[in-house]
């Protein structure tokens, strides 16, 4: 489902595992939530009451902890029985310690260990209204905690996937990113010009970023560039040809997963909402590290939201000045 306000069920099962095909039904690298609700036999319990249930309840909340971060939307599975001997990281807790405590200024946490006795994941214990409310103060916790750490030891600390378990309905809720489709290449007969070389570097360097603040600011600069200097040399150089340059058919594309707080840009021209929304409330402070209210801290769950969100709407808008600007170049060199 896209979100907890609009489930949508995806499939009903007995088995411990079930196939969805999530790439035929969303956009690659788009952030999802799935909910898995137990129905019992002799209850007759609603499946959604699970996900509307806005009454304060125990949660627990389990973050799986790796050395290197899984690439967004590349995740073949998902896999909710994991524990910590499934995890790993460059730290260790002490030989023979089951579990240890860290009390941090927005809540405690504990680390289990795999038998390595490295840290293997984080549990979460917390009363909230909702699935994703408890995910998001397990990440206010464990964030500043591993932040810390991070910086202590001199090494990268990752957190792979959250299982968040409502213990009054029994259910499982997972926050993931939507898998990106395979595709057969075929015959390569398309116009390949080396000054998109730049361009073509960028985005994949987007593709590649486990980072939404990262994957953002790429496609911020992959727009700044066609806006500026790519764009503008080649606008003078089929003007000397004879050819007249229009902009106005760069508007906002629209999509069927366009977050719904963003839709109402569609139809502007890029280069507004460029000017107006991603220069003025978003590049400025992920590449400044302020915000208008203070620093940008990039372990806040709704700053992620955010970026995940501008980076989507980024992605669709690059797409579309990417391919004009092939337009031109082939204009240009016919």
């Amino acid at each position: 489902m896209s979100s907890d306000e609009q489930p949508k069920p995806i499939a009903i099962t007995q088995d411990p595992q079930v196939a969805m095909h999530l790439e035929e039904g969303y956009m690659p690298g788009s952030p999802l939530f799935l909910h898995v609700v137990p129905i019992f036999r002799n209850h007759g319990d609603d499946p959604a009451a699970a996900v509307v249930d806005g009454s304060l309840r125990n949660f627990v909340v389990t973050g799986l902890l790796s050395k290197q971060p899984t690439i967004v939307g590349h995740a073949g599975h998902i896999d909710g029985g994991f524990g910590p001997d499934d995890g790993s990281c460059y730290l260790k807790i002490n030989l023979g310690v089951i579990k240890q405590h860290f009390d941090t200024p927005l809540g405690s946490f504990v680390v289990k260990p795999a038998k390595s006795g490295e840290m293997g994941a984080l549990e979460f214990e917390c009363i909230a209204s909702s699935a994703r409310e408890a995910k998001e103060m397990f990440l206010k916790a464990a964030s500043i905690g591993l932040d810390h750490l991070s910086y202590v030891y001199n090494v990268p600390i990752v957190i792979t996937t959250i299982r968040t378990f409502d213990q009054k309905h029994q259910s499982t809720y997972f926050a993931f990113s939507a898998p990106y489709k395979g595709s057969i290449v075929k015959d390569y007969v398309d116009n390949l010009y080396v000054e998109m070389k730049p361009i073509y570097a960028m985005y994949r360097e987007a593709k590649n970023s486990t980072s939404e603040f990262y994957r953002f600011l790429c496609m911020y600069k992959i727009m700044e560039e066609l806006f500026g200097k790519t764009r503008g040399r080649l606008v003078r150089k089929l003007k000397e040809k004879g050819v007249i340059v229009t902009t106005s058919s760069d508007l906002v594309p629209d999509d069927p997963y366009l977050p719904s707080n963003l839709k109402k840009h569609i139809g502007r021209t890029i280069k507004w909402l460029y000017d107006n929304v991603l220069a003025k409330h978003f590049r400025n402070a992920v590449a400044h590290f302020a915000t208008d209210s203070g620093t940008l801290d990039v372990s806040s769950p709704a700053e992620i939201d955010r970026y995940a969100s501008m980076a989507f709407v980024a992605d669709l808008c690059v797409r579309h000045l990417i391919h004009a600007h092939e337009q031109l170049l082939v204009k240009l060199h016919s």
